[in-house]
């Protein structure tokens, strides 16, 4: 066993790998060739210069007290594991009970236990093997080899001699698979002889050489714990794969930064979705990465601080859409009052344009000023404000100008008419359009941790004289922050809205003379499109009877939240 197991050893030290767990339990024989080999590299850790401090992980009984109680591990502790499987092979007794019984001194008693004596050659390694103290133990497996050629350990008579205490007694032996037990000559110059150990008395010492199912799941938990350990995955013949998957890694990792750098310099929406889409392709590159590559714990990290970058770019990009809505309709409205204006004649109808221009004003002043068309809403602010000044200039022309009465003229005293006939005067009709209309509430936007409430005027007001009565037309428009279509059904969707308005009517001096609730009707069929959910409604408001009867005193109506 010595023989088979120590150039493995000497290997594995070279490439900075530690194994940790060597006991009877994770030696197997090969069925090619009848060797021994080591399997379960599950515990295994590369080393950091010539020492590797970290859990403990181990067997008690096979594990020195340098990585039980130190949490460090050296090469020659896997020199002291495989000593210490030497005397469990060559006792039948495992190490852990004769700790319990002994102590630490159970490395000078294990002998008190054999079936057969062993040579003073093989005593003397073994002794070596399992000292207290790391550094007194056999530094390298090439150390032990060259004690075993050099101890004359190689003999016929020391093969017979180990032979008959290899086997570690069993009360009861399972019986081999169908396929046929391994049966292998053993070599010269073998200490133990390569013969199929049984079952041993204890269960933590069972060592199944025959048995298929123990070696594929070996060779399973082999391949998917250790395979990004060099000298492991050249023998599995899977670096290439790991080499793959870490290129595609930083491919990914590339990709985002690149998406991340176009999004803090884009200039335009276009720029933003393509750093979405760059941000997106690293994504998905990141989530082929299977859980056996070596890359995969630190791809699961990128792939979530990813996720979040993408939903900043998507928020940034439905602030931007939205204030493209906006510009358009206030573009719309702008529009709108152009075709009014052309066709105007009488106050109330350069009145209902200046209106329209004023509907564009506020939905471009609701616009976020760190967007990309910053500069052209301003730049149509000034517009739209410069064409309301045309209309104010207008409407003072259409308005007619009171003629002041004729200064009298000192006269004889009049000879009063026997019969005076008294001259009617007209009084004007009143019109809803005569005082000054302030319902920008239906242009606002509020906005919260995770929603977003926009109301956009659809249409302006609509003055129903005969009837006392005006009507406006508002779309409700919620924004969910949260993609998920369920958050957005749910809780977006059904929001608790307070949306009661009132009209409040003002004299010239901006005392209120009353007020009035509108009615609202409709939301009964939103629009739902991703996470943005939009309603219509439909408020009408009826002018009291006790204020329509002083409606020459009315200066301003606003309509406001209640």
């Amino acid at each position: 066993m010595l023989q088979d197991l120590l150039p493995i050893l000497k290997v594995v030290h070279e490439y900075g790998v530690i194994h940790r767990d060597i006991k009877p339990e994770n030696i197997m024989r090969r069925r090619s060739d009848g060797k021994l080999i080591l399997i379960d590299f599950g515990a295994s850790k590369q080393l950091q210069g010539t020492v590797k401090t970290g859990t403990s992980i181990g067997t008690f009984g096979y594990a020195p007290l340098e990585q039980i109680e130190d949490r460090k591990v050296y090469p020659a502790s896997d020199l002291y594991s495989l000593g210490a499987t030497c005397s469990h092979l060559l006792t039948g007794v495992h190490p852990w009970d004769l700790w319990k019984k002994y102590g630490y001194g159970w490395v000078k008693t294990w002998r008190l236990h054999l079936k057969q004596p062993v040579s003073k050659e093989l005593d003397d390694i073994l002794d070596k093997l399992l000292q207290e103290e790391y550094q007194q133990r056999y530094q390298s497996a090439q150390a032990v080899l060259q004690d075993l050629k050099t101890s004359q350990l190689t003999t016929k008579t020391a093969y017979q001699s180990s032979s008959k205490s290899s086997q570690i007694p069993s009360q009861q032996r399972k019986p081999p698979l169908q396929t046929s037990p391994i049966q292998t000559t053993p070599k010269q110059n073998s200490i133990i002889p390569k013969r199929r150990i049984s079952q041993p008395n204890k269960s933590l010492g069972i060592i199944m050489w025959s048995s298929i199912g123990v070696f594929v799941l070996g060779i399973v938990f082999l391949g998917t714990q250790s395979a990004h350990i060099p000298i492991i995955c050249k023998s599995l013949d899977n670096c290439a794969v790991d080499e793959k998957f870490s290129s595609q890694y930083q491919q990914a990792k590339d990709m985002a930064v690149t998406a991340q750098k176009l999004s803090e310099s884009a200039k335009n929406v276009e720029e933003l979705r393509a750093s979405q889409q760059q941000l997106q392709d690293a994504i998905a590159q990141l989530k082929t990465i299977p859980t056996s590559a070596k890359v995969y714990d630190a791809a699961q990290k990128e792939l979530s601080d990813y996720q979040s970058q993408l939903t900043k770019i998507q928020s940034r990009l439905d602030k931007e859409n939205q204030a493209l809505d906006s510009i358009n309709e206030a573009k719309q409205q702008a529009q709108d009052a152009e075709e009014q204006m052309g066709k105007a004649q009488t106050v109330s109808e350069y009145e209902a344009v200046k209106e329209k221009l004023q509907q564009a004003i506020a939905t471009l002043n609701d616009i976020p000023s760190d967007t990309f068309i910053s500069e052209r809403v301003t730049n149509l602010k000034e517009s739209y404000q410069s064409k309301r000044e045309e209309v104010d200039a207008k409407i003072r022309e259409v308005k007619p100008t009171p003629t002041p009465s004729p200064e009298p003229t000192p006269t004889s005293t009049p000879t009063p008419d026997p019969t005076p006939t008294p001259t009617p005067t007209s009084e004007r009709t009143p019109s809803l359009s005569d005082p000054k209309w302030d319902y920008s509430v239906f242009n606002s936007r509020k906005t919260y941790s995770d929603t977003e409430i926009q109301y956009i005027l659809k249409s302006g007001a609509r003055y129903d004289d005969s009837n006392k009565q005006v009507e406006w037309i508002v779309d409700e428009k919620i924004t969910c922050f949260r993609f998920d279509e369920t958050y957005t059904f749910l809780f977006c969707s059904s929001l608790p809205l307070n949306r009661g308005l009132s009209a409040v009517f003002k004299d010239v001096d901006g005392v209120p003379i009353g007020s009035q609730v509108l009615f609202e009707d409709g939301g009964n069929n939103p629009k739902r499109e991703r996470n943005i959910t939009t309603y219509r409604y439909r408020y009408i408001l009826s002018i009291p009877d006790s204020v329509w009867s002083g409606w020459s005193k009315v200066s301003q109506v606003i309509i406001e939240k209640q």
